[in-house]
C-alpha cells in the first residue's frame, strides 16, 4: 500500500473555492474542524483544514486502490 504522503496537498486560491461543492463539517480525532468538498470538475473529495487553511484532494483512482487494499473485494 502507498503512503497518503502520495497524495495530491493543493494550494489555497479563490479559484479553488469556486471549484469546490460542501457536503459537511466534522472535528477529527484531535478536535480540530476540517470541511469536506466535492470538486466540481473531478468530482475527488477534497477535505479543507479550518486550522492551517490548507486544501487536500483525493483522487477516485487513490480511493479505489486503498479500498482494494483494505479488503472491499474479498467476500468473506
Amino acid at each position: 500500500m502507498k503512503n497518503l504522503e502520495d497524495s495530491n496537498p493543493l494550494p489555497h486560491s479563490a479559484v479553488l473555492n469556486e471549484e469546490l461543492e460542501f457536503l459537511r463539517q466534522e472535528r477529527g480525532p484531535s478536535g480540530k474542524s476540517y470541511s469536506l468538498y466535492l470538486s466540481e470538475t473531478s468530482r475527488s473529495p477534497v477535505v479543507h483544514s479550518h486550522s492551517t487553511g490548507k486544501y487536500f484532494m483525493l483522487p477516485w483512482s487513490r480511493i479505489i486502490e486503498l479500498s482494494a487494499d483494505a479488503g472491499v473485494d474479498a467476500w468473506s
